[in-house]
């Protein structure tokens, strides 16, 4: 066996236990499939909302991982595979709708643990024709793929993006995930924080806002995703302000005189330069408008070199 070689399991895991198990102390599978965490990341984007399981899934397998023992112990991540007990393709479950693919891939690709991406999802491939596992296994078209590759608004540029993006920075290629504080409103002029509504604890479900910073060493980055859907004469047609806190109720507590660098964006008319840290924005910092399943990524740090990687210039550095 290749010394550099690793161990996934793909074990169809019921509980927490069950699939902490396969990694032993440290010194057997260096990683499995998380199947119970997989369908709480396409439903946070499917229906607009965040499960109230979905941290605690996530966290309870990954703050719990033994240690690696210098091998490499990490969580498989994904949005669906080959089986059809775990559904349909992601992109059949979300009806096709290349927002809302796009923004699952964002949700999964910036969070920790190791994303496997199952073959044709790069390009919003769906469920094919015949019955059992056969619609999930259909053969991939490279029309559509020599398509998608000069498109710049596609799914595949997307997924480029994002995992060049991902192993650009340590916080994102290898960083924990903290959940932070987020506070929005569904509404046309700007909320102040006290007019928000604020997901105060990790276990709550139901919010549209997902906020996490990502850290690895001294590295943070802070990723925010709106999930909620452009629906006509709804929550502002998916329009909201976000504010994040920065304090230490967030578990991090980011100091006085830190800049926030956009890292991702989606118009000009977005801010390209943001205020530092200060004692009047630490506990509502804010972030900015966010249109329907949009995601926006932010360097937290004063070390940022002067010709950065962002998610507009990645696949051309």
């Amino acid at each position: 066996m290749k010394p550099d070689a690793i161990l996934v399991a793909e074990a169809p895991t019921e509980t927490d236990e069950q699939l902490l198990s396969y990694y032993g102390n440290g010194n057997e599978f260096n990683s499995c499939f998380h199947f119970m965490f997989q369908g709480l990341l396409v439903n946070h984007v499917k229906y607009g909302a965040r499960d109230i399981n979905f941290f605690k899934e996530m966290y309870g397998v990954q703050r719990r991982l033994p240690m690696d023992n210098g091998t490499g112990v990490t969580d498989s991540i994904f949005l669906s595979n080959h089986d059809s007990f775990a559904g349909a393709r992601a992109a059949t479950q979300l009806d096709g709708n290349t927002d809302k693919i796009k923004a699952a891939g964002s949700l999964y690709l910036l969070l920790s643990g190791i994303p496997v991406v199952y073959y044709g999802e790069e390009i919003g491939m769906q469920n094919g024709p015949g019955d059992g596992d056969e619609p999930l296994r259909g053969k991939i078209n490279w029309n559509e793929y020599d398509r998608q590759k000069t498109d710049q608004n596609s799914v595949l540029v997307h997924y480029r993006k994002l995992i060049n993006l991902r192993n650009a920075y340590p916080a994102l290629k290898n960083g924990i995930s903290y959940f932070v504080h987020s506070g929005y409103k569904y509404q046309a002029a700007q909320p102040t924080p006290g007019q928000c509504a604020w997901d105060s604890n990790q276990l709550e479900g139901g919010s549209p806002i997902t906020s996490v910073i990502r850290v690895s060493g001294g590295q943070k980055i802070l990723v925010v995703h709106n999930t909620a859907s452009n629906e006509a004469g709804k929550n502002n047609n998916g329009w909201t302000y976000v504010y994040v806190d920065l304090s230490s109720s967030s578990g991090l507590n980011i100091p006085f005189g830190t800049n926030i660098t956009p890292l991702k964006y989606y118009s000009s008319q977005d801010p390209k330069t943001f205020p530092a840290v200060d004692k009047d924005n630490q506990a509502a910092y804010g972030v900015g408008w966010f249109g329907p399943l949009q995601t926006k990524i932010f360097f937290i740090g004063n070390d940022l070199p002067t010709n950065y990687v962002t998610y507009d210039n990645v696949l051309s550095k």
